[in-house]
């Protein structure tokens, strides 16, 4: 009798636990990669109502990869991020960049030989006497380069992939010498400050997983006149349930694979 109920009782604890593993939802993985590309305006404008056409998207952005080989556009960054379906992550790839913030205040000045005050340095922007470069005492740090966060959510049972790109490009223009603060004469100092220049898009697009995406352009005149692409690209994997994948995790490797040194690009 112990022996029946033990096999009506397993009987049914395996129904109970194959239904739940069919009524819970799929486990995704996805892959979100915005490529940032600058291309002179002759060949990047004609590219755009191209790359925003359901029919000529995928050639135009295959000859943008063709320009970037031939070193004819410029490849200014390229983030990417995978996470779970219906989360979010974020990456970047930045160079930082110190500048001065503070001085020291200049101490009144004292005149030495035969009374004259020093050369002032010779630019158009510091028409007056100048002391020099003034030493800083606080730097700040500013990020240059790509950045992108985002949120994937899966549609369609996988055939849509709804994504929330927040992405961004700082780049560094130049450094200018400017006329800093006076000392009690009227004598100042000079002080270097940099220029920036910054982008930042943030759509709510819907893709299909492999399919390629313009999500953003500008046209820049700085450092030299050139259009900016912002091309996205999602792939989407299911991979089993959140229960399959737990279950996978906990198990331990049967063989480690031996490491690759080739660079995969996203």
């Amino acid at each position: 009798m112990n022996i029946l109920r033990c096999a009506i009782f397993g009987s049914l604890l395996c129904l109970l636990t194959s239904q739940l593993q069919a009524e819970e939802p799929p486990y995704w993985r996805v892959r979100i990669s915005v490529q940032v590309v600058a291309i002179d305006p002759a060949h990047g404008v004609p590219l755009i109502p191209r790359l925003k056409s359901a029919v000529g998207k995928e050639a135009a952005y295959d000859e943008i990869q063709q320009l970037l080989d031939r070193d004819d556009a410029e490849l200014l960054g390229w983030p990417a991020v995978t996470i779970a379906a219906n989360s979010s992550g974020e990456t970047a790839s930045s160079l930082g960049v110190q500048y001065p913030t503070e001085f020291d205040v200049l101490p009144i000045p004292q005149i030495f030989g035969d009374g004259t005050w020093p050369v002032p340095p010779s630019s158009s922007l510091v028409p007056e006497p100048m002391w020099g470069a003034l030493t800083p005492t606080a730097n700040e740090v500013r990020d240059c380069g790509t950045k992108l966060k985002t949120t994937a959510r899966i549609l369609d049972d996988g055939n849509l992939v709804e994504v929330d790109f927040d992405t961004s490009l700082t780049e560094l223009l130049a450094f200018h010498e400017i006329q800093g603060c006076k000392d009690a004469v009227g004598i100042g100092g000079i002080i270097s400050q940099p220029e920036f220049q910054r982008l930042t898009l943030n759509p709510t697009i819907r893709l299909h997983s492999g399919e390629h995406l313009l999500i953003g352009s500008s046209f820049l005149q700085k450092p030299a006149p050139r259009i900016v692409l912002f091309l996205g690209t999602v792939r989407a994997t299911r991979i089993g349930t959140l229960s399959q994948k737990a279950a996978s995790a906990s198990k331990p490797d049967e063989a480690s694979p031996a490491p690759s040194s080739s660079l995969s690009l996203p």
